[in-house]
């Protein structure tokens, strides 16, 4: 009940960030009272669980960033980030991409329909490229974009050697 109660208040809290970024629109009054109407009803909800819906396409992430702490070079970090339609429409994202070309982004091409779950996986490629690194991985759906992170420090562990240019490779 706990991660649910946390998951609906995420989603709210996404679905305001995101408003905050658009064009003002009235915040729905209703959202606080729904949590409390869930946390009295709870046999009820437990047997069918469903998100708190926001007018129009609207996705709420999980996390949107992931810290990979310490990494060996070498091997690709993946991290995905779950999230969930909590809007009254299907979402379709238009576009995902990151920041830079050592990280490729995998997203679903459909449409999420309401209520439904997916996720965004990130895939960092760590040869070549010790030291810390921070990057942005851009979601696009219905004129909106969210921004996800990822971070972490790649570790040398002596394998890799600077080519002539001084690359690592």
């Amino acid at each position: 009940m706990k991660k649910i109660l946390t998951f609906v208040a995420a989603g709210i809290i996404a679905a305001g960030a995101l408003n905050a970024q658009n064009t003002p629109k009235a915040v729905p009054v209703a959202a606080p009272k729904a949590s409390k109407a869930k946390a009295k009803a709870a046999p009820a909800s437990t047997n069918n669980p469903k998100p708190a819906l926001v007018a129009g396409p609207s996705i709420a992430f999980e996390k949107m960033e992931h810290d990979f702490g310490n990494l060996n070079m070498g091997p690709q970090a993946i991290v995905s980030f779950k999230f969930s339609n909590n809007g009254s429409e299907a979402v379709v994202l238009t576009d995902v991409h990151a920041s830079c070309g050592c990280t490729t982004p995998e997203w679903p091409r459909e449409p999420i329909a309401s209520g439904q779950n997916s996720e965004i996986k990130a895939i960092y490629n760590t040869a070549g490229r010790p030291g810390y690194f921070e990057k942005t991985i851009y979601v696009t759906y219905s004129g909106k974009t969210v921004e996800l992170k990822i971070k972490g420090t790649v570790q040398n562990n002596g394998s890799d050697t600077p080519n002539g240019s001084g690359q690592l490779h």
